[in-house]
């Protein structure tokens, strides 16, 4: 391409004194962009070559630990990747990632930056410091939960990745009531529970429910820490009946 450069300049210059025909430059300006063309062709090749060349090494988007190896020395891998498969799987093990589904009653109250602490069954007397740092901020249909994200420091690489592990969340606690559920009537009115008032009568009271635990549930008005009330009351228990007061010793020998 050099020569052909070269060439058209001298002939340029001959062409200005009539030296040459204006036929003989335009074949050397042809040729000089044909060995142009050529020239950028043969680069063009280079750079797939050394691309193609690159392909013979795989570098990870992280540096840690292979758990999983579907190839071995010798396999053809194509463009398919052995059918779709992954070549290589690598697990990021500092920090871990920890995915908790937590119940809607308590999803208000999880924070990002949150601070939880992560046990294990098969490491007894060890806890680990993490903190919250995201949550999908919806709730599943389904489950009715909300999944959370807990980053979790591992530099000695003792958890391992994919275990199952215990979170505890240091929620703060409700200064409401929980009475067990089989104390609330549900009654067409709203819900209610049977109140003993001093005389041994009974007084339907209607209540306003918070949270529910499974077996307890939170009341956040219509009962005080002095009220008794009427465990498993039967459908036909009305306003004003008059009720016996058992003893814990009565209601051993009841049993």
């Amino acid at each position: 391409m050099d020569l052909a450069k070269s060439s058209v300049a001298r002939w340029e210059a001959l062409r200005t004194r009539d030296a040459v025909s204006q036929q003989e430059l335009d074949e050397r300006r042809s040729a000089y962009a044909q060995a142009a063309a050529n020239l950028a062709a043969a680069e063009a090749n280079v750079e797939r070559l050394r691309q193609l060349e690159s392909f013979k090494r795989v570098v990870a988007p992280f540096a840690d630990v292979i758990t999983r190896r579907n190839v071995d020395v010798g396999d053809l891998i194509d463009a398919g990747g052995s059918a779709g498969r992954a070549m290589f799987q690598l697990a990021q093990t500092d920090p871990l990632r920890v995915y908790v589904n937590v119940p809607q009653t308590y999803s208000q109250l999880i924070k990002p930056g949150q601070p939880v602490v992560v046990t294990q069954a098969e490491l007894p007397g060890r806890a680990f410091q993490g903190q919250v740092a995201r949550t999908s901020a919806s709730i599943d249909t389904t489950t009715r939960t909300m999944q959370i994200e807990v980053s979790l420091p591992n530099h000695d690489r003792t958890l391992l990745p994919k275990a199952l592990v215990e979170l505890a969340l240091p929620l703060s606690a409700s200064q409401s009531l929980v009475i067990p559920v089989g104390a609330l009537l549900f009654r067409g009115e709203g819900t209610r529970v049977a109140v003993v008032d001093a005389s041994g009568r009974v007084r339907l009271r209607s209540v306003k429910l918070g949270r529910n635990y499974g077996e307890t549930v939170e009341i956040l008005d219509g009962v005080a820490k002095s009220d008794r009330l009427v465990l498993n009351p039967s459908d036909s228990l009305a306003d004003g009946d008059q009720v016996a007061v058992a003893t814990a010793d009565n209601a051993k020998d009841a049993r």
